[in-house]
């Protein structure tokens, strides 16, 4: 199977992506949506109403809810089972 990426290097990539949702935070503008995140338990930005920072135990609480597998189907309506430590899939196009 091709390997692009190390696991080395995806665990440093996750790392860095929560580190990024924690410290730097995600501006969201649309009001409900942001009481949303921050119900849900998102810390608010003292001096910026519009931006929320993710905990990192609030990031692997929902991504525990994320499915194992999904199914992609194509116009004929034959079936792609994308599970993770699957078969990589390449797409040339925008509109998967």
């Amino acid at each position: 199977m091709l390997e692009i990426l190390k696991e080395s290097e995806k665990s440093l990539i996750h790392r860095t992506g929560l580190r990024i949702l924690e410290e730097t935070g995600v501006r969201v503008r649309n009001p409900l949506v942001c009481n949303l995140l921050l119900e849900a338990g998102a810390l608010p930005d003292k001096s910026d109403p519009t931006r929320v920072y993710f905990p990192e135990k609030m990031v692997g609480k929902y991504l525990a809810f994320c499915p194992g597998q999904f199914v992609l189907r194509d116009r004929a309506g034959r079936e792609t089972i994308v599970k993770g430590g699957g078969k990589p899939l390449y797409y040339t196009a925008n509109a998967t």
